[in-house]
């Protein structure tokens, strides 16, 4: 089973799992990190800082845009629209 390390907050980390449709994971990390009353959507980045744009490919497994077992932050999208 492959698995993701999502960064939020203060130093705190979350496993998920990217073997689901993006819109399902960010929705997930949405709720499970606590942003769930946010308005503005999420989506996750590299450490390096390259958005993954998970937002964009609601439809697709986010499996095929991330690394097993990678660490990936996640971000608030602003003035985003969904694809």
């Amino acid at each position: 089973m492959s698995f993701i390390t999502v960064k939020y907050g203060a130093n705190e980390e979350r496993l998920a799992n990217p073997n689901v449709l993006s819109s399902v994971l960010l929705n997930h990390l949405k709720t499970a990190c606590g942003f769930g009353d946010m308005p503005e959507n999420v989506d996750l980045a590299s450490e390096t800082g390259e958005v993954i744009d998970l937002i964009n490919k609601q439809k697709d497994y986010a499996k095929r845009y991330v690394d097993a077992r990678g660490s990936y932050i996640l971000v608030k999208v602003l003035g985003g629209e969904l694809g």
